[in-house]
């Protein structure tokens, strides 16, 4: 048996698969963008669209698949180099990246088909990236997930059995699939003229098998972690069924896409289409241009530009954020798993972890801000309302990646704290009474709350400059938690109390009604022990009286 190479004769695969792990948080950051911004749009947008929601299913089955794939290839990093099971486990690794991946271009197919049947004015836009993309599923993604696992599969087999140009069957087996993946590119072309069959009910289907082939990449990883020893031989039919399996969804993949859409139009795609593309009425401003010109979609003018104005600023900031939150919270995943398990880890389990939940603490309460201030306040976009958004998520993303290093990480945090200082300052400049006509207590309040936590996040920033000075394990995790409970318990808990004052001055009740049954329990229990009534606020603002209180004279 040809003895296996030393490990300065093989590639540092625990490094490649770091940066894989870092391809995958990004990916699954732009998964989870694409998730919000549909939901966004149908809770904002005048008109609700129904098949555009479809692709909802196939971006969250991308968007989990991509996630498990950065854990998967964070547990690989872990490996040491050289180490004889390091090319199998990066090629099962690379089965879930392989599959999300693919799972992630078929969503932005599905949803650009179906854009064009909600929205027929922009079919003749549309077209050509539906046709782009459905090209690239078809006839070249198949092709390429095979080559790339072909190498992985060719990785196990060279620190297996030495430098060989030929391995035998594994080898066979990839050929096969290659050819295959050929003959399908080219059979499935044929169903580009035909009329869509099988349709969403087929894209489910392989949306759920994604999901389940990207846990079993994870689980097989993990499952090879811990029951095989780092200089156990893995046998060549574990990389081979990897292979072989990213094959078969590919093909399967491709095979919904070439139906999904037909360049020959449906009932839904023909006349339909043409009748809507025409309005039956034109608006008084529009003049058509001489020679038959085309007229423009929507001619700008005030009403238009303010209802412009209202739809785009949620769902701009939100799908900033959402972006940006997603990348943070992959590479928080990451990050986390990969300090954690590294044998020379600068930090002990307890501090890692504290300083893990404080970050994620961030992640929630930076969404939960944005989602409620964009509910409640409009004003028109500028530049500086793009700009703070993506500054504050760079200021989420740093910290993570300063997990190993408790100094670094605390003045990262610093740092973060202060932006959203100036995050919070930035509405403060943009809040008006004008907003708030029928309670100008509304716009105290509102006001007030914004104060108050761009003071709080000046004063978590000084403290966590302090602790990066007198850094330690256990100040660190005193720090961490002391933090984290502030910003759970004093920053969303006084938006609350804040945002339900807000709501009941506007005759709107937000609280779930487990809160309303937990309350009528409490004044059952009040009855019960004889005790004073609680205090109600009346709705508009004023002081907290008993309900059986007698009314002031003159009332």
């Amino acid at each position: 048996m040809t003895p296996s190479p030393s490990p300065t004769d093989v590639p540092d695969l625990p490094a490649i698969a770091g940066y894989y792990s870092q391809l995958a948080a990004v990916l699954a950051g732009f998964g989870f963008a694409g998730v919000v911004g549909l939901v966004t749009t149908q809770l904002t947008a005048r008109n609700a669209t129904t098949t555009v929601v479809r692709s909802l299913g196939p971006l969250v089955s991308a968007f989990i698949g991509l996630v498990a794939a950065s854990l998967d290839y964070a547990l690989v990093t872990g490996e040491p180099v050289g180490s004889a099971r390091v090319a199998s486990l990066q090629t099962v690794a690379g089965m879930g990246f392989s599959i999300a991946g693919a799972m992630l271009i078929c969503a932005i197919y599905i949803l650009l088909c179906d854009l064009q049947e909600d929205a027929p004015l922009s079919r003749s836009l549309s077209i050509a990236a539906i046709r782009f993309m459905r090209t690239i599923i078809v006839s070249y993604l198949p092709t390429v997930l095979v080559l790339l696992m072909w190498s992985g599969l060719r990785d196990h087999l060279e620190q297996r059995q030495g430098d060989k140009a030929f391995y035998g069957w594994p080898d066979w087996v990839a050929i096969a699939a290659l050819v295959a993946t050929l003959l399908a590119a080219c059979l499935l072309r044929l169903f580009f003229r035909r009329a869509p069959s099988g349709r969403f009910d087929t894209v489910t289907r392989v949306a759920r098998l994604a999901t389940q082939l990207s846990f079993a990449s994870l689980l097989g990883s993990s499952a090879l972690i811990r029951f095989t020893e780092t200089n156990t031989s893995v046998p060549a039919g574990v990389p081979v069924t990897a292979l072989v399996l990213v094959a078969a969804f590919a093909l399967l993949t491709a095979s919904s896409a070439s139906r999904y859409f037909s360049e020959g139009g449906s009932p839904r795609t023909t006349a339909a289409v043409d009748a809507a593309a025409v309005p039956d009425e034109v608006p008084p401003t529009v003049t058509p241009s001489e020679g038959g010109g085309r007229r423009p979609l929507q001619p700008l003018h005030p009403g238009i530009l303010r209802d412009r104005s209202i739809e785009i600023f949620p769902q701009g900031y939100l799908m900033n954020i959402s972006i940006i939150q997603g990348v943070a919270l992959s590479v928080l995943i990451v990050e986390t798993v990969r300090t954690l398990t590294r044998e020379d880890s600068p930090l002990p389990l307890v501090p890692t972890l504290a300083q893990s939940s404080l970050t994620l603490a961030c992640l929630v309460i930076v969404s939960y801000e944005y989602l409620w201030f964009s509910t409640i306040m409009r004003w028109t976009p500028t530049f500086r309302d793009t700009a703070i958004p993506v500054v504050l998520g760079v200021g989420e993303i740093v910290p993570p990646l300063l997990l190993g290093n408790p100094r670094a990480w605390w003045i990262a945090t610093a740092v973060f704290a202060l932006l959203g200082a100036v995050a919070f300052l930035n509405t403060v400049t943009r809040l008006e009474p004008e907003m708030f006509p029928r309670s100008r207590q509304a716009y105290t309040r509102i006001r007030g709350l914004l104060v108050t936590l761009a003071v709080t996040c000046v004063a978590t920033a000084a403290l966590a400059a302090v602790i990066a000075y007198l850094v330690g394990p256990v100040l660190s995790t005193i720090g961490a938690l002391v933090v984290l409970f502030t910003s759970v318990v004093f920053v969303v808990g006084r938006s609350e109390r804040v945002l339900n004052d807000v709501y009941d001055d506007h005759g709107v009740d937000r609280r779930p009604p487990m809160f309303e049954r937990l309350r009528g329990v409490e004044s059952r229990v009040r009855e019960r022990l004889g005790a004073a009534p609680p205090l109600v606020s009346g709705g508009d603002g004023s002081r907290p009286t008993h309900p059986s209180a007698p009314e002031p004279p003159g009332a």
